[in-house]
C-alpha cells in the first residue's frame, strides 16, 4: 500500500467487482481512513470494470508463467519487473 500510495497518492475511488474480500471490514477501514469512496458496480458484469478485468487476464497469465516452476518463491522480488513489463506492453483491440 505504501508503494502506490506514495507513488500515485490518495486515490478518490476505488472500483471492485463486489468480490467480499474487497467488501470487507479491512477495505471498508481502508477507504474511510484514506477518505475515499468504493464503488461496487453489479458484480459479474465484466463490461463495467473490462480494463480491470482484461489486467486481471494477463496479470495471471504472468504469474502462472512464473510459478510453472515450483522452485519459484521470491515472487516479491520479481513482481516489480513484471509490473514494468505490463505497463510497456503496447495494448491490442480485442
Amino acid at each position: 500500500m505504501e508503494d502506490v500510495v506514495l507513488k500515485f497518492g490518495v486515490f478518490r475511488e476505488i472500483l471492485t467487482d463486489g468480490a467480499p474480500e474487497l467488501t470487507g471490514k479491512s477495505i471498508e477501514q481502508l477507504v474511510l481512513m484514506l477518505q475515499s469512496k468504493q464503488i461496487n458496480p453489479v458484480p459479474y458484469r465484466p463490461q463495467m470494470i473490462g480494463l480491470v478485468e482484461r489486467f486481471l487476464r494477463s496479470w495471471k497469465d504472468c504469474v502462472a508463467m512464473y510459478m510453472a516452476n515450483e522452485q519459484q518463491n521470491d515472487w516479491n522480488l520479481w513482481v516489480k519487473f513484471a509490473v514494468y513489463a505490463y505497463n510497456s506492453t503496447a495494448a491490442t483491440a480485442e
